[in-house]
Parts: structure tokens; C-alpha cells; sequence
């Protein structure tokens, strides 16, 4: 449940991030530059903010730039997705206004209804058919490959309707992420204790009755809820790795006592703390959601390639 801002990571001189994933769960986060989804096969549940969308096999979604978003796996439907994300001095250099930009639509649409989509999905193809192991180039003269086929693909991302945003509603986003990034972070780190809805507030020279909206207008929950959650999640994760009693664990999670941990484990998942331990060891989950702080599943890269031959003769009929 931890909400954090992803600070991503180009491992090599490319202007773009690229790689196949999937998904069990990934919590809310948002960072700088925007990213387009790929779902090349299965489905899973993209939320933005407090909006739901299913992302199915062989459609696209765009995240806008410190969007705050997370991704679920489906029950029972495996998942392979392809995400890319551009470097985003890269887009500034010839796009002066990107930091203003704002695409309208997250979902993009499936591939055969899509000309588009499906020209954007083809230059993706391009790039990893290029690429070694997705993260490096194979020999120098590739390279001009991949940034045409990369160019080509960011002309036809900016024929897609957007908006452009005021400097003044900009850095009003901006503030308010910064500031949610530090409330977050002190709930993080401090969950295990009294928090203190007031003393936050005051940190922020705001009253505890804005900092409530702040927070429930961003994320869709109000700042006691999110803290709920936190401590819950810590709560499941040591239900299932450890053999602890459970009141130990309702003081180590940040419960006042045992009765509030079952109050929100009925009310998320219908049992008792007993009862999702027994569940857990027993297999029978149910409803319930084994997370295990596991974000990503193993992947199989041949797999992976195998697919993406499958859908370059798709859509080169």
C-alpha cells in the first residue's frame, strides 16, 4: 500500500526505458516522465487515482507525467505487459512544452480498431527486435534503427489528443505532489507508532481538516484510511512469514490492540487474523489477496519474444 514517487532508472545512453513485466501487484506511485502500457497478453486492472480501467491483451494505456497510478494482476488470468518509458529530457529537448502536456485519454484502445495505436505498437516492435536482451543495442549501426523507429513512435504518441495546462496549474500539481510525498513518507517510516493526523497537519501549516481533503482528493482516501492500510499490509505480511502472536503483531503493525486489526481485516477480507493465517497456510484464499509485497512475477524472455512475433504479423496485414 505504500504510495511512493519511482525514480526511474536508464541503464543505458538510450532516451528510453523499455522492458516486458508482469504484474502481480504494483502499488500507487507516480514519476517524472510519462509511460505507455502495453498489455501483450492476459489483463490487468490499471488504476489513476481512484478510477479503475482493464487494461486487456492487445491494448494500450498511457500514464501521464506524476500521475499517480497502480496495476493488479486479474484473478486467475497471467499477464505479460511491455512498458516504455521515455527519458524526459529527451522529450523537452524538442518539446518545449511537455511539462505542460496532458493526454486526455489513459486508454489508448485495442490494436486492430486503432490506426494509431497499432503504428505505435509497430515501432515498439521495432525497437525490441533491435535490442539485445531489450537494454542494449546489438552492434552500432542499430542505433539509428532504434532512435527512427523510437522517433517515429513519439510522433505518433503527440497525434493523440491532449491538453495544455497554465504554468500556474503546473506548479500547483507539482506542490501538491512534493507535499503528499512527505506526508506519505512520514506515515511510511512512522506507522509502527502514534501518528498524529494533527501533528501532520502542523508540519504542513495546514489544518487537519484541509490536509484530510488534500489527501482524499488526491488519492481517493482520506489521510486515516491510507494509515489504515499501511499498517494492515504490514500486519498481513507478518501473519504469513512469521509465527508471532497475533497481539504481538497488532502492536508491531501500529494497532491500538488486536480488536482494530480484526475490525479491518473482516470489513477488507472477512476473517479474523486467525482466521486469514489459517486460510493462508491452508491455500483456501478465496477473495482473499496473498500479496506478500511481491510486485513482479518471473518472466520468461524468449516467451516474451515469441509473442511479440506473433503480434508483428498481426498487424503487418
Amino acid at each position: 500500500m505504500f504510495y511512493e514517487y519511482e525514480k526511474i532508472d536508464y541503464e543505458n545512453n538510450l532516451p528510453f526505458r523499455i522492458f516486458f513485466v508482469s504484474i502481480a501487484r504494483r502499488n500507487y506511485h507516480w514519476h517524472k516522465a510519462p509511460e505507455i502500457l502495453w498489455c501483450v497478453k492476459g489483463s490487468v486492472t490499471l488504476t489513476i487515482k481512484d478510477q479503475s480501467y482493464r487494461l486487456k491483451e492487445n491494448s494500450m494505456a498511457i500514464i501521464n507525467s506524476n500521475e499517480i497510478h497502480e496495476l493488479k494482476h486479474d484473478e486467475n488470468d497471467d499477464n505479460i505487459l511491455i512498458a516504455l518509458q521515455p527519458k524526459f529530457d529527451y522529450l523537452k529537448m524538442y518539446f518545449k512544452e511537455i511539462d505542460n502536456i496532458v493526454f486526455e485519454n489513459n486508454m489508448l484502445g485495442d490494436i486492430m480498431e486503432n490506426n494509431t495505436v497499432r503504428s505505435m505498437l509497430k515501432h515498439i516492435v521495432e525497437m525490441i527486435q533491435n535490442l539485445d536482451n531489450y537494454k542494449t543495442i546489438k552492434d552500432s549501426s542499430t542505433i539509428f534503427k532504434v532512435l527512427g523507429s523510437y522517433n517515429s513512435l513519439l510522433y505518433n504518441l503527440f497525434e493523440l489528443k491532449y491538453k495544455v495546462i497554465n504554468n500556474e496549474e503546473k506548479e500547483n500539481n507539482y506542490s501538491a505532489l512534493e507535499r503528499l510525498n512527505r506526508i506519505l513518507k512520514y506515515v511510511n517510516q512512522n506507522y509502527m507508532d502514534k501518528i498524529s493526523i494533527v501533528g501532520i497537519s502542523d508540519k504542513e501549516h495546514m489544518n487537519k481538516y484541509y490536509l484530510s481533503h488534500f489527501v482524499k482528493n488526491i488519492l481517493g482516501m482520506s489521510l486515516q484510511e491510507y494509515i489504515n492500510k499501511v499498517r494492515l499490509e504490514k500486519a498481513i505480511e507478518l501473519l504469513i512469514s512469521t509465527e508471532d502472536k497475533v497481539i504481538d503483531i497488532s502492536i508491531i503493525s501500529g494497532f491500538s490492540d488486536v480488536k482494530y486489526l480484526n475490525n479491518l481485516l473482516k470489513k477488507e477480507y472477512g476473517c479474523t487474523a486467525t482466521e486469514y493465517r489459517r486460510l493462508y497456510s491452508k491455500k483456501r484464499f478465496g477473495k482473499i489477496e496473498i500479496t506478500n509485497n511481491v510486485e513482479h512475477r518471473p518472466i520468461n524472455y524468449k516467451v516474451c519474444l515469441d509473442l511479440i512475433e506473433d503480434i508483428s504479423v498481426k498487424i503487418s496485414k
